[in-house]
């Protein structure tokens, strides 16, 4: 079973945003489940909810954050995952840090979508017509990432 953990920040706005995209694109059918989607947060405590400005912009996307809670990048075990895809930089570096073996695993989500690698910057920083196109790119980003990983043998 593929196993895919979407990381940012503090886990309010982009991961669960990029995670709950991917699981847009699986096939209504698949039972059992055949994939594993979850996101975290690189700095962030489990268990709290998203900000209101976070539930407005992916609300705007078509994703609704009503059950979303937080969870910390230890609390999601990310060695139990196959792809890490992280939005920044920075994310890739302290997590390479934190988990050298799992280096290998961890890559910029722009990476996973065949582009050439940028960030993803963190909405919550901007007004909502530019969170918005933010986070419609970051949707383009995890269609693209999907595309590659189930078509023509994967990546």
């Amino acid at each position: 079973m593929p196993a895919i953990l979407f990381v940012c920040t503090a886990n309010q706005c982009r991961s669960p945003i990029a995670a709950a995209t991917f699981v847009q694109q699986l096939p209504d059918n698949a039972d059992p489940p055949v994939w594993r989607i979850n996101s975290a947060g690189t700095w962030t405590k489990s268990g709290m909810h998203a900000g209101k400005y976070a539930f407005r912009v992916a609300r705007l996307v078509g994703i609704d954050l009503g059950g979303h809670k937080t969870t910390s990048i230890k609390d999601a075990h990310p060695d139990k995952y196959d792809w890490i895809a992280v939005m920044e930089t920075g994310h890739l570096e302290a997590l390479s840090l934190e988990f050298p073996e799992l280096k290998e695993r961890i890559h910029l989500l722009t990476s996973l979508a065949g582009l050439n690698p940028y960030e993803i910057r963190d909405p919550v920083n901007y007004d909502l017509e530019i969170s918005v196109e933010i986070i419609m790119d970051m949707q383009d980003c995890v269609r693209r990432f999907y595309h590659r990983l189930t078509t023509n043998g994967g990546l």
